[in-house]
């Protein structure tokens, strides 16, 4: 199964807070999964909830991605993280970054589907709070960005 398949079959329209404050329990064992590993700072807040949702679909469905995890964003956009710079195709990893210079510190990542204009249509999670479809503009993408493994499980 590719992993738009998967997403939107498992994942898609998932909520990370529930509209009466409530963490989703799916988010919850994402967060505590990534705790268990992350060896970073506690604070969660810090972390990049679209990264914790790709790591964890990735760890679920792709072979060789057990040790590929993932708290930030841009890490995805580092060369031991991914298999290579590629032109925009689908289900390739699409990486932008947030605010006013890519030097930020901030990101999002999320799965290419297609480009629409200046826009690309994405799929991932942290997406006005839940796993759901957003057109995002080309003008912050970082690059695009092969799977490190392609066989699923």
């Amino acid at each position: 199964m590719d992993i738009v398949s998967y997403i939107n079959k498992n994942y898609l329209e998932e909520r990370e807070v529930h509209p009466d404050g409530t963490q989703s329990s799916i988010v919850k064992k994402m967060i505590k999964w990534a705790v268990s590993w992350s060896g970073d700072n506690p604070d969660t807040t810090k972390w990049a909830w679209c990264a914790i949702f790709l790591s964890y679909v990735l760890n679920e469905l792709f072979d060789g991605y057990e040790n590929y995890k993932l708290i930030r964003a841009l890490d995805f956009a580092k060369p031991e993280n991914n298999g290579g710079v590629t032109k925009p195709i689908y289900g390739c990893m699409a990486v932008y970054y947030r605010g006013k210079y890519i030097d930020s510190g901030k990101g999002h990542v999320a799965i290419l589907i297609r480009q629409i204009f200046g826009y690309d249509l994405v799929l991932g999670g942290n997406q006005n709070n839940k796993v759901r479809y957003q057109m995002r503009s080309r003008k912050k993408v970082v690059g695009y960005f092969k799977w490190k493994h392609e066989g699923s499980k």
